[in-house]
């Protein structure tokens, strides 16, 4: 007897199909990486009208940030026990209300704790919409639909700057938060009229609160640790005591965590696909993420652009990579993903080490070449760790996965800001002492390194105006040298992450010839 059987329909029908559920969750990224885009963009402004030091600045970008990092595994815990809609929804309307706290606040403190709400709220969207794509689409639809999320976070993290500039050009720092408020909202509308809600079966997936616990008690320590070694030195026993205590609660965590992989995943391929997918993203963020915190302010303390002048500058690395994001996953399906994967780190390894030669006389045609280059690792690896992490995962498990697999991209973001920014904290002023000697100028005693980690000079008065132009040109000489030492830490990133590639593609090849035979 003959069986018809319906086929299935063609990826691009399939996406067409469920676009409420792709644009919401394309839109839920886009959202909450607008926020990460154009805090950077700000941060001189917040700066100025709050006094925030450089240590402060690093705590506003990352109390976003932590949270989210913590929190994504039992954000894709709730996804998969209650739903991924309600948790959505949720997690939108928790995002927007700390986005409103954010834009009120009065104080670097209560801007600080208003933004650990808004990060809670995006540990919650993160998850939520990864796992609706993986209940809506399989197959190279999949692919494609995740490429369109990669593209949508991209995005967000590419308008970021303009919208915040832009805003600036008439409002405070303050308008920055309320264009998170109007986007949120409408993706929240979206979601509560158009997206069906898809009840996940795992009722019984734990949400663990004492790991996760454990994992923000180490990460924060880690990173209260990097940021206080970038004023108190990096030998210090107020940077090396919570260094090496979040440290080891990381570790023992990280060991005594096999039920990440337990069930299909406690294969040893499986687990070696994890850990590929979980450290490629987390060492190409180290180094993308800092390059782009620090030449945001590059490109206002040093080449002396407007907030919105330097939202535009930093397309070549935002836009780019979210203009290739869409074509990832074709890339990838016909390279591979070893392959794609060692081409967008020695691309990135590459762009690093030219901004490592910044100085004060770089100009923006400096800077355009690597942030290309950056964009495109950008827009290859997130896909491809996605595709490792998420891809295999059986669907009642890919809320937690991807959770798993976002968290990682959340820690990458923290650690990158935390230890480029307190590389260029920490050495500033003896580059500035250098800078001020080689003009013929004397020490400044009131030098406020703070200050100087943000490419500001210091006030001197009684100087001539010969004197005070030189003194502007060894800060920034100074700022200048300390962000490509900074960069160099993201190129030994890179590094890694192309010998890990590689070795990836070695064995997968190794495999197939013994299956083969």
């Amino acid at each position: 007897m003959t069986t018809h059987t319906t086929p299935a329909p063609a990826p691009r029908h399939a996406l067409i199909r469920a676009w409420p559920t792709l644009a919401v969750a394309a839109g839920g990224a886009f959202v909450i990486n607008l926020d990460q885009g154009g805090v950077p963009v700000a941060n001189p402004r917040i700066s100025d009208a709050l006094g925030a030091s450089l240590a402060d600045l690093q705590w506003i970008y990352n109390a976003y940030l932590l949270p989210v990092a913590v929190l994504l595994v039992s954000g894709g815990a709730l996804a998969d026990r209650f739903g991924r809609r309600r948790i959505l929804v949720f997690g939108l309307a928790l995002f927007v209300a700390g986005s409103a706290g954010s834009a009120l606040s009065q104080s670097t403190e209560q801007l600080i704790a208003v933004r650990v709400v808004e990060g809670v709220g995006a540990a919650l969207i993160v998850p939520a919409t990864i796992a609706a794509l993986r209940s809506a689409f399989s197959g190279r639809a999949l692919s494609m639909a995740l490429g369109w999320w990669v593209a949508g976070a991209i995005g967000g993290a590419a308008l970021g700057p303009i919208i915040a500039g832009a805003l600036m050009v008439s409002w405070s720092w303050r308008s920055v938060f309320w264009s998170n408020i109007a986007l949120g909202l409408v993706c929240l509308a979206v979601a509560l009229a158009r997206v069906r809600s898809t009840e996940a079966p795992r009722a019984a997936e734990p949400l663990r609160g004492g790991w996760n616990l454990a994992v923000a008690v180490g990460l924060a320590a880690l990173v209260w640790g990097l940021i206080r070694a970038g004023s108190h030195g990096w030998s210090s026993i107020d940077a090396l005591g919570p260094i090496a205590g979040g440290l080891l609660v990381l570790v023992v965590v990280i060991r005594a965590s096999g039920w990440i992989v337990e069930g299909r995943l406690g294969e040893r391929a499986d687990i070696w696909r994890l850990s590929v997918g979980l450290g490629s993203i987390v060492l190409l963020l180290l180094g993308a993420v800092g390059a782009y915190f620090l030449l945001a302010f590059y490109l206002q303390r040093g080449l002396g652009l407007s907030p919105l002048e330097a939202g535009v500058a930093l397309l070549p690395q935002t836009a780019v990579a979210a203009l290739l994001a869409p074509l990832a996953g074709r890339m990838i399906a016909a390279a591979g993903v070893g392959p794609m994967l060692a081409f967008a780190f020695a691309a990135e390894l590459a762009a690093l080490l030219v901004l490592s030669r910044l100085d004060e006389s770089s100009t923006y045609l400096f800077l355009v070449p690597p942030m290309v280059l950056i964009a495109f690792a950008l827009s290859i690896i997130p896909t491809a760790s996605l595709l490792l992490v998420v891809g295999t995962a059986p669907p009642d498990r890919a809320g937690f996965l991807s959770g798993v697999q976002a968290s990682s991209v959340y820690v990458g973001n923290v650690l990158s800001v935390a230890v480029t920014g307190s590389v260029v904290a920490s050495t500033v002023a003896a580059r500035f002492d250098r800078a001020l000697a080689a003009r013929g100028l004397q020490p400044v005693e009131a030098a406020d390194g703070t200050m100087l980690a943000q490419g500001v000079a210091p006030e001197v008065a009684g100087l001539k105006p010969l004197e005070q132009a030189a003194l502007e040109q060894a800060t920034l000489d100074a700022f200048a040298s300390a962000v490509g030492s900074a960069l160099l830490i993201g190129a030994g990133a890179a590094a890694v992450g192309l010998s890990l590639s590689l070795i990836w593609t070695l064995a997968r090849r190794r495999e197939r010839a013994l299956a083969s035979r």
